[in-house]
C-alpha cells in the first residue's frame, strides 16, 4: 500500500498512558512531518497543557490534552486542525507500556542519553547520573521525568531528543539483515499501536525512511 500520493506525510503520534483507565489523557502530542521528496523531516511537540477552544465543547477552551479524553483521537485531530491549521494525514496512538517494545526493538543496545542526579532518585532508577545506555523501562522514566525547573518544557525536548535517536538507529548504515528483520519488527510493534496506517502502510513508511536516510530534522514546541 502507498502511504500517500502527496509528497509530504503529516502524521499526528500521542502517547497515552492509560493507567488501567476506561478515559485516558494524551500525555504526549506530536505532530511529524516527512518529506518523501527533500527527506527532511519536521517534529512539532504541541504542549499538552495549551489552552485551546475544543470543537462542540460545552465551556469553550481547555487543555489540549482535554480534547482527547473528550473524545478521543478524532476530536483532538480536529482541534489541532481548528487551533493551529495543521492538516493531518493519518494518526497513531501508542501506550507508554509499549513504547519499551518499540525502543529496545528498534535499538536492543539501547539509547546513550545523559541523566541528571535529581531524575534517578524521583524515577527510582538505577542508573549512575551522566551518561548511560538506557533500554525500554529507564528511557520510558527518562522521558517522563519533569521534576526539575524546565517542567513539560524539560520533558518535551527529551522526548525529541530520543526521537531523533530512534530515528538514528533506524536510518544509520541499515544492513540487509536489518531490512529483512523491518517486517517482524513492525508486526511485534503493533500490537501496542492503534493507527490508521495498515502493517504493510507502516512498514513501507519505515523503509522508505531506512532506505533512504533523512538529511534534515527541525524540532519545534508549540508554543515557542
Amino acid at each position: 500500500d502507498e502511504v500517500s500520493n502527496n509528497d509530504t506525510v503529516t502524521i499526528l503520534a500521542i502517547g497515552i498512558d492509560t493507567r488501567g483507565e476506561e478515559k485516558s489523557r494524551s500525555d504526549a502530542i506530536l505532530v511529524t512531518q516527512y518529506d518523501q521528496q527533500t527527506k527532511s523531516m519536521k517534529i512539532a511537540s504541541i504542549m499538552r497543557d495549551s489552552y485551546v477552544k475544543i470543537p462542540a465543547y460545552s465551556k469553550g477552551y481547555n487543555k489540549l490534552n482535554m480534547a482527547y479524553y473528550l473524545g478521543g483521537k478524532e476530536l483532538l485531530v480536529k482541534t489541532i486542525q481548528d487551533n493551529f491549521n495543521i492538516a493531518i494525514d493519518h494518526v497513531v496512538e501508542i501506550d507508554f507500556e509499549g513504547f519499551t517494545y518499540v525502543v529496545d526493538a528498534i535499538a536492543p543496545k539501547g539509547i546513550e542519553v545523559d541523566v541528571p542526579v535529581e531524575m534517578i532518585a524521583d524515577m527510582n532508577m538505577k542508573v549512575e547520573p551522566g551518561k548511560n545506555n538506557l533500554h525500554g523501562e529507564d528511557l520510558l522514566k527518562y522521558v517522563r521525568f519533569r521534576h526539575d525547573s524546565n517542567y513539560d518544557f524539560g520533558r518535551v525536548k527529551r522526548q525529541q531528543e530520543v526521537l531523533l535517536k530512534l530515528k538514528d538507529e533506524l536510518t544509520n548504515e541499515v544492513s540487509f539483515k536489518q531490512l529483512a528483520g523491518l517486517p517482524k519488527v513492525i508486526e511485534g510493534a503493533m500490537q501496542y499501536v492503534t493507527s490508521d496506517l495498515s502493517v504493510s502502510q507502516t512498514l513501507s513508511l519505515a523503509s522508505m525512511v531506512a532506505l533512504n536516510p533523512i538529511n534534515e530534522v527541525e524540532t519545534i514546541t508549540i508554543p515557542l
